[in-house]
């Protein structure tokens, strides 16, 4: 049987309570066992008690928990925790197990619970602090949000195995109950305090109480939820309302570390005794493993006992019917057979209950191991926290290298800023003569710039053509797939055709069949017409009259077996004509498909002549596009002949040349300027990288080994 972890979700349940719970829950399971939702119908059905190792009852709504659980629901709580269960309740889902509960009396907020049964004891009034009304991020209603508790674990343990009628303490998230100074008044022996209020007079705020051969853990906040909850819901509220909220969830994160050491050690009251709370939080559900292997063991031992004792009763009836020998000899033998299979029965239960001991005693082993594991993990934290303190302090040292040497390239920098300055003046000459230059050598270039124009416009002419010419082919071998797949798709319809063709040919012979078996019937139905006729023409010839009414009889029934017999085969007639009338229309489909694949397949040969006509398109235009190209290539040729090598500027124009050397001339001002405008971008690009560097060595950083 599978244990489970239950968290009530049903009517009154708090959506993100619940969830929040079932995580937290989920982070402290022992392996093997797993927690999940149950709903409401669930609880009323019953059957989960079996199985359930602890069962929590969410924040919510105490309203529809009474309503949906009072009576039946209640009553299957108290059954499942007085016989060994465990619950934990936290807010609603603890004052909804409390017999009387005082929420704000006398404030908009008041709330109570009537007695389910059982005397009710009456609680003290209780003085009321000022509210101040929030938005439950639990439950999505106005509640009283009570001043920060802070934890006081008690060093007291109830005793193990003790009785009780429950919890009979008030609480309260307003007020709580209990008396003034002092530890509170927690309602008797089996009540032992977790938690109190100081701020408010030291009000309960968790408790744990005996119930039966159970426990009930109830608090009154919520500690298995994160900080975090509250940070996600600040958008929930106005303005004033989420500062305060953030402001409250900036304090909880500094005792986040306290929350889950509180939530460990209420799952540790839920699921184990006193004396293992000093167990490691993680091994809480292992213990609980543990206390129910310790329940199945006795309950083996009980169960050993009784076969002893049945043995020792066989072996009383034994002697007696030893005593009896006389009488019956073989009732002494059954006897002894009897007892004989009673002890082995016993030695069998006694074998058990040594595995269940056995079973316990592995799980106190492995609650051992995860004690171990947790302290070996504590020892890795601090040796992780040892190492990082030293990488700390080798920043730092680091940090102070990367300062000296931040002083360094900003003197430097100050040095390459003034070289900049410097050249600054020239750079401003340089630009004027640029601008003369790029003026004359505008009306230079733009002959040669015109001619590459049009050579440009021939090709991007020519490039239009071919894609014009590969868009077609495209089309063309789209229109060759359509066809084809319709083709394939008519192939299909063939084949079904002749297949049900064939399929109805197989019913048409059947179909005869059954009419040459049904005229051999009526053949054989004449003859024994006849034969009949004939016996009873000779009975009517020396029977008398009551031999001829006979043979009428049978003649009668003969002829109406000779009409079934023709209502038969004309049945098998008219089925076989509608047979052969499917056959034809399934022909003529069948010729229908074929002369549809002809037409597809002349128009598939169609689609791809004109591929042909297209492709042999797109060749020629290709053709078109080489030779502008290889035109463009020789006009290319012959400007840098004339700009560059010595044999073709001799072969130039007087004209030529004197341009040249004009462009020439006009260019060198603008190569100087070049010079030094690249000069001082890489005077700037080498202070800028050597800033950069320095800031990331003074933050400590490790990105400066990959800036390249």
């Amino acid at each position: 049987m599978q244990l489970e972890v239950l968290v009530y979700n049903g009517e009154g349940a708090g959506y993100h309570s619940a969830r929040n719970l079932l995580a937290a829950v989920e982070r402290h399971l022992a392996p093997g066992l797993q927690a999940r939702f149950m709903g409401t119908e669930e609880l009323l059905e019953g059957s989960w008690a079996d199985r359930c190792l602890l069962l929590v009852m969410p924040g919510g709504a105490d309203l529809p928990y009474c309503k949906h659980l009072n009576g039946r629901g209640n009553h299957l709580l108290r059954a499942y925790v007085e016989g060994g269960g465990s619950y934990l309740g936290i807010c609603a889902g603890a004052y909804f197990a409390t017999r009387r509960v005082e929420f704000e009396p006398g404030s908009p907020l008041e709330a109570g619970k009537p007695p389910q049964g059982g005397p009710t004891p009456t609680p003290s009034p209780t003085p009321r602090d000022d509210p101040r009304l929030e938005g439950d991020y639990c439950n999505g209603g106005p509640v009283f949000i009570p001043a920060a508790a802070a934890m006081l674990c008690s060093e007291q343990s109830a005793a193990e195995g003790r009785g009780g009628a429950g919890a009979e303490a008030v609480i309260s998230r307003g007020g709580g109950g209990g008396g003034g100074g002092g530890w509170p008044a927690a309602g008797g022996g089996d009540v032992e305090v977790l938690a109190v209020y100081p701020e408010l007079g030291d009000k309960l705020a968790a408790v744990r109480c005996r119930v039966g051969s159970g426990v009930a853990v109830l608090c009154s906040t919520h500690p298995e939820l994160p900080h975090q909850s509250l940070e996600d819901a600040v958008y929930l509220y106005d303005a004033s309302q989420g500062r305060h909220v953030a402001a409250l969830a900036a304090t909880l994160s500094e005792w986040e570390h306290q929350r889950r050491q509180f939530w460990a050690a209420l799952l540790l009251a839920c699921c184990s005794a006193p004396a293992a709370e000093e167990a490691a939080p993680e091994a809480a559900l292992t213990a609980a493993a543990v206390r129910l292997a310790q329940r199945r063991a006795a309950e083996a031992e009980a169960a050993r006992a009784a076969a002893v004792a049945e043995r020792d009763a066989a072996v009383g009836r034994a002697a007696e019917a030893e005593q009896r020998r006389a009488e019956s000899d073989g009732a002494l033998a059954g006897e002894r057979r009897r007892a004989d299979h009673a002890e082995s029965a016993a030695r069998e239960t006694e074998r058990r209950a040594e595995a269940a001991q056995a079973e316990a005693q592995r799980g106190l082993r492995e609650a051992e191991e995860a004690r171990a594991a947790a302290q070996a993990y504590e020892a890795e934290a601090r040796r992780q926290a040892e190492e990082a303190r030293q990488a700390a302090t080798a920043a730092e040292a680091r940090a102070e290298a990367a300062q000296v040497e931040a002083a360094r390239l900003a003197d430097s920098v100050a040095a390459a800023e003034a070289r900049a300055a410097e050249s600054a003046g020239s750079l401003t000459q340089l630009r004027r003569e640029l601008d003369e230059a790029r003026r004359e050598a505008a009306g230079a270039a733009t002959a040669r710039r015109q001619e590459l124009q049009a050579a440009e416009a021939r090709a991007a002419e020519a490039e239009a053509g071919r894609a014009a010419l590969e868009g077609a082919l495209a089309e063309a071998h789209e229109t060759a797939e359509a066809a084809e797949a319709a083709a394939e798709r008519h192939r299909a319809v063939a084949a079904e055709l002749r297949e049900q063709l064939s399929e109805a040919g197989r019913q048409l012979s059947e179909s005869r069949r059954e009419a040459a078996a049904l005229a051999a019937a009526v053949e054989e139905g004449g003859a024994e017409l006849a034969a009949k006729r004939a016996a009873a023409e000779e009975r009517a010839s020396g029977g008398g009259a009551r031999s001829v009414a006979e043979a009428a009889a049978a003649r009668a029934a003969a002829e109406a077996r000779v009409a079934e017999l023709e209502a038969e085969v004309e049945d098998a007639a008219a089925r076989g004509a509608a047979m052969q009338e499917e056959m034809e229309s399934l022909g003529g489909k069948l010729l229908e498909a074929a002369h549809e694949m002809a037409a597809l397949q002349r128009r598939s040969d169609e689609a791809e002549a004109e591929a042909e006509a297209r492709g042999a398109e797109s060749a020629r235009l290709a053709a078109e596009a080489e030779a502008s190209e290889q035109r463009g290539a020789q006009l290319q040729r012959r400007l840098q002949c004339m700009c560059g090598q010595e044999d073709a500027l001799a072969a130039q124009p007087l004209e030529t040349l004197e341009a040249l050397a004009a462009l020439s001339e006009a260019a060198l001002p603008r190569v100087r300027h070049a010079i030094v405008a690249a000069r001082v971008a890489a005077a700037r690009s080498e202070a800028t990288e050597a800033a950069a560097c320095a800031v990331c060595l003074a933050a400590a950083r490790d990105t400066f080994l990959n800036c390249g």
